[in-house]
């Protein structure tokens, strides 16, 4: 069937009349959506810690090695005088 002229004109004018938003499709998260969120926050808060602890046990290892270096020099000027 052959659409007419005024069926074409009918459709456009209800097309027209609807307000269609372009990305605006809003679906309710399931329950599983909100577990794997909240995952994937859980996962990255550890993986800072992780880094952060990681971080501060090298810092105090230098700390060490520095205090190790420093009293050899110390023994070696006591042992000088």
């Amino acid at each position: 069937m052959k659409e007419t002229k005024d069926d074409k004109k009918l459709q456009n004018k209800k097309e027209e009349g609807k307000k269609t938003t372009k990305g605006k499709h809003k679906e309710e998260p399931t329950l599983g959506d909100i577990v794997f969120r909240v995952l994937v926050i859980v996962v990255i808060f550890f993986i800072a810690v992780i880094a952060y602890a990681s971080y501060i046990q090298g810092i105090k290892s230098d700390d060490n090695v520095n205090d190790s270096s420093s009293s050899n020099i110390i023994r070696t000027i006591e042992k000088t005088n």
